[in-house]
Order: C-alpha cells, then sequence, then structure tokens
C-alpha cells in the first residue's frame, strides 16, 4: 500500500509504519462475548487478560483464571479467517506476536527500515526464539486457506474464469452471468 502511493496521497508528509499482528484467526467479539458468559458466566469485558497459548482460549477476571480450548470456540471466528493465509501480516513494516517467543517475550519480524527505527526506538532485550513453530502454525494457516479456497473454485460454474476476463470489459454481462451482482 505504501509503495503505491494510498497513504502519500490521503495523508501528504506523514510518516506512517504498519504494524502488523501475528493472527491464526480472529473472533465476532459479541459472539465471542456471549458463549463465554454461557461457558463460564463471565462477562469479557472485565476480563484483565485474555490470551491464546498452545490451543487453549484464557482468561483472567479478578484474579481467576478461565480456560477452554480454542477448537471450541469455532463457532465464533469470523469467516472470512479460513480463507486467510498471512499468520505473520507479511504486509507490515513490522510484525508481533508469541508464536515461537518464551513466556513473557514476544517474537518481533522486522521488514524495512521504518520497522527498524521504530524497534531501535524502544527498549527490548533478545532472546532466541523457535523459528520451526513459526514456520509450522505459518504453514497449517496457509495449507488450511488453500483448501478452503479449492473448494469455492471447484463449485464454480465451468468457464468462469473466461467469463471473468470477459466482464473486466461489459459489466452488463457480468450482471447476466451473476458474477457481479
Amino acid at each position: 500500500m505504501q509503495r503505491q502511493g494510498y497513504f502519500n496521497e490521503k495523508f501528504p508528509g506523514a510518516e506512517i509504519t504498519l504494524i502488523g499482528l501475528f493472527c491464526f484467526e480472529s473472533f465476532d467479539y459479541e459472539s465471542l462475548k456471549n458463549h463465554i458468559r454461557k461457558l463460564f458466566g463471565i462477562d469479557l469485558d472485565s476480563a484483565e487478560r485474555v490470551q491464546i497459548a498452545r490451543g487453549k482460549f484464557i482468561v483472567s477476571v479478578e484474579g481467576k483464571e478461565y480456560s477452554c480450548r480454542v477448537r471450541e470456540l469455532e463457532n465464533e471466528v469470523r469467516a472470512g479467517c479460513g480463507f486467510c493465509d498471512d499468520l505473520v501480516s507479511r504486509l507490515a513494516d513490522i510484525s508481533i506476536g508469541s508464536i515461537g517467543s518464551p513466556d513473557g517475550y514476544s517474537t518481533v519480524i522486522v521488514r524495512s527500515d521504518r520497522g527498524k527505527r521504530l524497534l531501535e526506538a524502544t527498549a527490548f532485550s533478545r532472546r532466541e526464539i523457535n523459528r520451526d513453530e513459526i514456520v509450522k502454525l505459518a504453514g497449517f494457516k496457509k495449507k488450511n486457506a488453500d483448501k478452503n479456497f479449492a473448494g469455492i473454485i471447484a463449485g464454480l460454474p465451468d468457464g468462469f474464469w473466461t467469463e471473468k476476463r470477459e466482464c473486466a470489459q461489459s459489466s452488463a454481462e457480468c450482471k447476466n452471468l451473476g458474477i457481479l451482482s
């Protein structure tokens, strides 16, 4: 986005740094709140800490910890997450997440000079990370997204890709084919 000039057009002279989070999936907050209320009898808005670690969703409220397996929350996952293959925010200047890092630390991936300047402006200490864990989960997320896309593509009518290319020239024709609504 930065290379395309979008931000420069909207915010001339501003230096914008894109910060990305490691993300395997995200939850619809209202749906998650309702599920947590039913499951534990607590209000997620009053949580002191929420975290996902080693396949568990963990919530701390009033010093007490509640947890369940993340799989139990699959109905609260946003629909688009199954098609996203980007675990580590590849387009960000700097990405941060807990995957691969020891407890109490975050893994930080710097991809640009802007990201490097931001990191250098903070107080941090280096620790070894488990790169294999990041690669494994990133591969798993990509494989899931590819599988989900394959299901969509398999269900498309014959000639869809040809029709779609032709529709770039005639939007009326696309509407007739059901490609545009």
